[in-house]
């Protein structure tokens, strides 16, 4: 469910903090997000609530994005911040190396992880199901192609900071 990831993402809280304040498990967020299943509506209640929106809110959102009328912008950065409230996969490896060593905890690389994954996620769902204008199509592809980028700076920095934790001497991610 795209729509609570966007929310989610606008009021500025992580998977975990999200988990916290309503009370489901982070992983469930994690499954709904990525649309592995619908919630029930209790949960879906909690989440709501948690976020200060109503579950109608998320739900009318979901809509929106799912209609064929939601047409996406040119640049794949605008996209993809208006379909999943971030844009990392259209960084540079420059800039996303700087976003990675900037993750000062395994549960800020796990929250990075969750997203470059939805950011994949809606990408391919879209354009499985869309006509899309081949400038756009080339620079979704290119985002993809980007997701192995995160994925092993992000495995590297989440060595790297159960280094810091075990007290072993740093691995230089990006040196």
């Amino acid at each position: 469910m795209k729509a609570l990831a966007i929310i989610r993402a606008e009021k500025g809280l992580t998977g975990k903090r999200l988990s916290e304040l309503s009370g489901v498990r982070r992983e469930e967020i994690s499954r709904i997000e990525h649309g592995h299943f619908a919630p029930r509506a209790d949960t879906m209640k909690k989440l709501a609530d948690a976020l200060g929106v109503s579950a109608r809110d998320i739900y009318l959102l979901q809509e929106e994005l799912d209609s064929p009328k939601a047409a996406p912008r040119t640049t794949a950065a605008d996209w993809l911040q208006q379909q999943a409230g971030h844009s990392y996969l259209a960084q540079s490896e420059t800039e996303a190396a700087a976003v990675v060593r900037g993750a000062s905890s395994i549960d800020d690389v796990q929250d990075l992880k969750e997203g470059v994954d939805i950011e994949r996620d809606i990408i391919r769902s879209y354009l499985e199901d869309h006509q899309v204008e081949p400038e756009l199509r080339a620079a979704l592809e290119q985002a993809v192609r980007t997701h192995l980028f995160w994925l092993s700076a992000l495995s590297r920095r989440r060595a790297e900071l159960r280094g810091k934790q075990a007290g072993d001497d740093p691995v230089m991610v990006f040196g």
